[in-house]
């Protein structure tokens, strides 16, 4: 019983005494250390420091560039695509300037072919109207004669 007591009190301790554990610690030379681990000295230290410090403004700069290149790629796809919206909108309009000039020559085309419509109507008229009358002075003259 006594065991499981001082087992229970363990596991409830050991997180405590775990976190309370420091991470670096001093010790001068010829002393023993009060737990296991790795001996670094100052400078290998402060150089593990230093590295990680590097690592980190590293991975900072890193995004940094990152963002920045996708920036630049942002921009240059819009202005791509306004390039292409300007081409488009270009395009319709010249093709819109060119059926609308079409469209004029045929009506002009059109409105020349009913003109003539109108003077073969008439030149057909006045014709029935003179061939109708020459015959019949025609006839007059032959049978008064």
């Amino acid at each position: 019983m006594r065991n499981k007591i001082i087992a229970l009190l363990m596991i409830l301790t050991f997180p405590f005494v775990s976190l309370a554990e420091e991470k670096f610690k001093y010790v001068k030379s010829q002393t023993t250390a009060s737990y296991s681990g790795y001996l670094l000295t100052p400078e290998a230290l402060s150089k593990v420091v230093a590295n990680k410090k590097a690592d980190a403004e590293t991975c900072d700069l890193d995004k940094e560039t990152t963002r920045s290149q996708c920036d630049i790629k942002l921009i240059a796809s819009k202005r791509i695509c306004e390039i292409s919206i300007e081409l488009k909108d270009q395009n319709i309009k010249e093709l819109t300037t060119l059926k609308d000039s079409q469209i004029t020559d045929l009506g002009s085309k059109l409105d020349a072919s009913e003109r003539y419509k109108k003077w073969y109507l008439v030149g057909g008229i006045v014709g029935g109207f003179m061939v109708g009358f020459l015959t019949s002075e025609a006839v007059a003259y032959i049978t008064t004669r």
